[in-house]
């Protein structure tokens, strides 16, 4: 019996001991992102990437910390490398509007239309219309000539914000 309520003391132990190491690591984490977002206000960014480095080598998957490394990238044209970072992010996020938000508005710096499309496509009908969707997916179904999409979209934005001027062209 005493060596069953040993073995349940050292289980307990164990399993606290795991949860304090996890709430350490999240704790440290949180505090990088906050640490990287101030000195990249401040315009430190290789002391930011440093310590982005060290975030992303306790949790290579850190949502916040790899979107700020997309953001460097993008800051430093490297778009190719953003849309990299954000497609992964993507795969693990499937659900996030940030995140397909990111890569959409990237692939459309990098011309790939039809692929941003479709992202916004999926956006819009994951939240609905919002203004800045319906902007976006007018735009780029402008971009690639169809003027079907383009018009669809338009009557959707006008119903609820009917005085932009640019969406008022495109239904004349």
């Amino acid at each position: 019996k005493k060596k069953d309520e040993k073995l349940e003391k050292e289980k307990i132990t164990e399993v606290w001991s795991i949860e304090k190491v996890d709430t350490s690591q999240v704790e440290k984490l949180t505090n990088l992102v906050s640490s990287i977002r101030t000195l990249i206000a401040r315009g430190m960014i290789i002391e930011a990437q440093t310590l982005l480095v060290e975030g992303l080598s306790i949790e290579k998957d850190h949502r916040d910390l790899n979107l700020i490394l997309g953001s460097i990238y993008e800051h430093d044209w490297h778009y190719e490398k953003a849309e990299y970072i954000y497609k992964d992010m993507a795969e693990l996020y499937s659900s996030d509007i940030e995140i397909l938000e990111k890569l959409a508005n990237v692939l459309i710096i990098e011309k790939k239309f039809t692929i941003a499309c479709e992202i916004y496509k999926k956006i819009h009908k994951s939240i609905g219309n919002t203004e800045s969707t319906l902007y976006m997916l007018i735009h780029i179904s402008n971009t690639l000539e169809d003027y079907k999409a383009t018009l669809k979209y338009a009557k959707q934005y006008v119903l609820q914000w009917p005085k932009n001027p640019d969406i008022i062209a495109i239904l004349a």
